[in-house]
């Protein structure tokens, strides 16, 4: 009979938090469920710990050469023979033996839920810390809208990958881990999954995610950051991409606008430099591969305008003209930043004609919005 669940437990130089993570599975009160060591050529004594587990349900499988870490990671989801899918590190750990049972639960019940998550508690030195607060997603129990719930996904991750169980078909009919996104490719996964389906949340943190310096997120940390903002611009333009196929421009629209946000937190810094951002570096990011060409135009125009916007209040007159200038060259049909050029050409005469027409549009607004109330 085949398993209702698959736990894959991806394992390379952590044998010696193994047995831990394997033990805290073989807990759980829902007992239909094989795990799947994949040993990914690991040179410790992962083969060994591996081993010494007897129960039927535990197979080590190891790797001939080391694949990496997202080579790994789908090659259990092709070997996953249950219907549901739960991938934790072998070095975190469930903490309570009825989260199986909950999460199969609801999957059975609400065929629309995609995957099924919970918040972690963070483990240190083997003790429990405090309550990852990135990992709330509500104070209840809850199923999400998914593309209600993509909209927060989209600025950041809170999903903590040790605490999610999907379906095995979100993998082979949406995506598997993206093999050129080591960093963000779990978040670009939750995003698919919550733009095809809805997702389940139960609040009580019922995993452990360890930190310590062996950690795949500490080491991505510490590699080129440049590779961790490309992955993240990547993951928005090819979401961007998907929602825009199905025709939700709901979804397209808000990856523009944090497209835009994650750029020119880049250009800018913490020191809020915009008059000093050059034109190379914004071209460097928008002709980079990651980016589809529908969001490469909008983007780039966007960052253009949004820099020529800044100079212009804060006087820098001279950067404001150039920006709004490459903003023109990506689209010359663009009446409002026409109308922006052209007052700044004006001097103080079309400052003053752009603060009275400002007021007036702002007025226009809250007229609107108390007609409606």
């Amino acid at each position: 009979m085949e398993p209702t669940v698959t736990f894959i437990v991806p394992c390379y130089n952590l044998a010696h938090l193994l047995a831990e993570c394997v033990d805290s599975i073989l807990l759980q009160t829902y007992p239909s469920f094989e795990v799947l060591i994949m040993d990914d050529c690991s040179p410790d004594a992962t083969p060994k710990v591996a081993a010494g587990f007897s129960d039927p349900r535990v197979r080590h499988i190891r790797n001939q050469t080391n694949l990496g870490n997202i080579a790994n990671f789908n090659k259990g989801i092709h070997l996953a023979r249950g219907k549901y899918i739960w991938l934790i590190s072998a070095d975190d750990r469930i903490r309570s033996p009825f989260v199986l049972e909950r999460y199969v639960e609801l999957l059975e019940g609400h065929p629309e839920v995609g995957f099924v998550c919970c918040p972690v508690i963070k483990l240190e030195d083997g003790v429990e810390k405090e309550l990852l607060q990135y990992s709330v997603l509500a104070s209840h129990d809850i199923v999400f809208e998914g593309k209600q719930l993509l909209k927060r996904l989209l600025h950041w991750n809170p999903i903590a990958a040790p605490a999610a169980m999907a379906r095995k078909e979100c993998y082979t009919g949406v995506s598997l881990f993206p093999s050129d996104l080591p960093y963000a490719g779990d978040w670009f996964m939750w995003c698919a999954f919550a733009l095809h389906y809805d997702v389940g949340y139960f609040a009580e943190p019922m995993v452990n995610y360890r930190h310590h310096s062996l950690s795949l997120t500490n080491i991505f940390k510490e590699r080129d950051l440049d590779l961790l903002f490309y992955n993240d611009l990547a993951v928005l333009s090819r979401i961007s991409s998907m929602a825009r196929q199905m025709g939700n421009n709901d979804i397209v629209a808000q990856c523009g606008q944090v497209l835009l946000a994650k750029c020119m937190h880049r250009f800018w810094g913490k020191e809020g430099k915009f008059h000093e951002v050059k034109c190379s570096e914004i071209e460097e990011v928008l002709n980079h591969e990651e980016l589809n060409p529908y969001d490469r135009e909008r983007l780039g125009i966007r960052i253009y305008v949004e820099l020529a916007d800044h100079c212009y209040t804060a006087f820098y007159t001279r950067e404001a003209r150039g920006f709004y200038l490459n903003a023109l060259r990506k689209k010359w049909l663009l009446p409002e930043v026409w109308l922006k050029f052209a007052f700044l050409c004006l001097g103080s005469i079309g400052r003053k004609m752009r603060a009275l027409m400002s007021g007036i549009r702002s007025n226009v607004r809250h007229t609107k919005v108390a007609a409606i109330k």
